[in-house]
C-alpha cells in the first residue's frame, strides 16, 4: 500500500490535494493523522492518504469469543472492587452491545458527561484485541447512557452542521467507535453542501466534517 505524506493548514485540503491528482473520490481513500500542530493563529496537519483495498472488516463473534470477553469483563469489574454486577452480551443492528447492571453504582462507571464510560470502552476494545488476536468493538450501555448519548449527539453534529454551512472550515472530533461514526457520516449525508471523512487506522477514529469539499 502506497502511502502520500501532506502537510495543510486544514486536513480537508490535504484530501483535497490527493483527490485531484489521483482522479478519485473519499469514499477510494484511508486517511491517517501522522501530526497536528498548532501555532498562535494556525494549526497545521500532516496526514497519510492512500486508496484502500478492496476488503471488508468483520466485527462478528462466536459463542467462545463471547465466554471469553465475559470473564475479561468480570475481571476488570472485580479489580475495581464492584460487587454483584451482571454482565449481558448481544447483537442488535450489526452492532455489539455490552450491558452492564451495578448494585446503584452505575453513576461511577459512567462518570461525568461519561468520561469513565468511554475510558472503559476504549480500554476494553484493546484488551479484547490483545486476547482474542482480533478487533471485536463493543458498545458499552450502563443504565441506558447509549440511547441518551446518541439523542445528544445528533443534537451537537446538527448544530455543528448548520455553522459550517455559513462559513469554509472544518470540524474534527474526538477519536469515536464505528457506531458513532456512521452516525455522524449518515447525519452528515443530508446536507448538500458538507462532506465527511474518518481519520485513522485502528477500530477508534476521528471524523472531520467539512464545508471545504
Amino acid at each position: 500500500m502506497f502511502f502520500v505524506k501532506i502537510t495543510k493548514e486544514k486536513i480537508s485540503d490535504a484530501v483535497k490535494n490527493f483527490l485531484n491528482k489521483n482522479a478519485c473520490s473519499i469514499k477510494d481513500i484511508s486517511i491517517n493523522l501522522i501530526s497536528e500542530k498548532i501555532f498562535t493563529d494556525k494549526k497545521q496537519y500532516t496526514v497519510e492518504i492512500c486508496k484502500k483495498r478492496n476488503f471488508k472488516n468483520s466485527f462478528s463473534f462466536t459463542e467462545d469469543d463471547k465466554n471469553k470477553i465475559k470473564i475479561i469483563i468480570d475481571k476488570i469489574l472485580r479489580d475495581m472492587y464492584f460487587k454483584n454486577f451482571e454482565i449481558n452480551i448481544y447483537q442488535e443492528q450489526n452492532y455489539n452491545f455490552l450491558k452492564i447492571k451495578t448494585n446503584g453504582k452505575d453513576g461511577l462507571l459512567i462518570g461525568k458527561n461519561g468520561q469513565n464510560i468511554y475510558s472503559f470502552q476504549y480500554l476494553l476494545s484493546i484488551i479484547i484485541a490483545q486476547e482474542l488476536k482480533k478487533h471485536i468493538p463493543l458498545i458499552v450501555d450502563i443504565d441506558s447512557y447509549y440511547e441518551k448519548h446518541i439523542v445528544y449527539l445528533i443534537k451537537k453534529i446538527k448544530t455543528i452542521a448548520e455553522k459550517l454551512i455559513n462559513e469554509k472550515d472544518e470540524y474534527l472530533t474526538e477519536l469515536l467507535p464505528p457506531n458513532e461514526r456512521k452516525i455522524i457520516h449518515e447525519e452528515i449525508a443530508k446536507f448538500d453542501s458538507l462532506k465527511t471523512f474518518s481519520v485513522g487506522k485502528e477500530t477508534y477514529k476521528k471524523v472531520v466534517i467539512t464545508s471545504l469539499l
